[in-house]
């Protein structure tokens, strides 16, 4: 079988929470606009990726334990 077949037969194929999941792929997304306002040194746009990311938050916590 391998490890990668006894993972399919373990594992469910579809989310259930896929809301949350598109929220925590947002929430990355800002990450790394803050990674690369911050190596720019564009302190107004780190400020606004960190309200951003507060704001994103928020979302994902409306979002969590919510099924589809």
């Amino acid at each position: 079988l391998g490890v990668w077949g006894l993972g399919t037969h373990l594992l469910p194929s579809r989310r259930i929470f896929s809301h949350l999941r598109s929220e925590v792929d947002d929430f990355l997304g800002l990450v790394r606009k803050l990674n690369a306002h911050s190596v720019n040194r564009e302190s107004a746009l780190v400020d606004e990726t960190k309200t951003k990311m507060r704001e994103a938050i928020e979302q994902m916590a409306a979002a969590a334990g919510v099924a589809d």
